[in-house]
């Protein structure tokens, strides 16, 4: 779980991303799901260049 925070850390040089944040991307891939709900303009802009399907609330 850790590493893959790590990894999208380090994959988003360009887009400061809080570790939280990363910790609920990495979350979200270790639980397979297939979309994330988000506020958070970062948060979102990370998920979508992981590869997840964001829901915009």
């Amino acid at each position: 779980m850790h590493r893959e925070a790590e990894r999208l850390l380090l994959a988003t040089d360009s887009l400061p991303l809080p570790t939280l944040d990363a910790l609920h991307i990495a979350l979200a891939f270790s639980g397979r799901a297939s979309h994330v709900l988000t506020f958070d303009r970062r948060m979102r802009e990370a998920a979508v260049q992981a590869g997840m399907n964001v829901i915009d609330i």
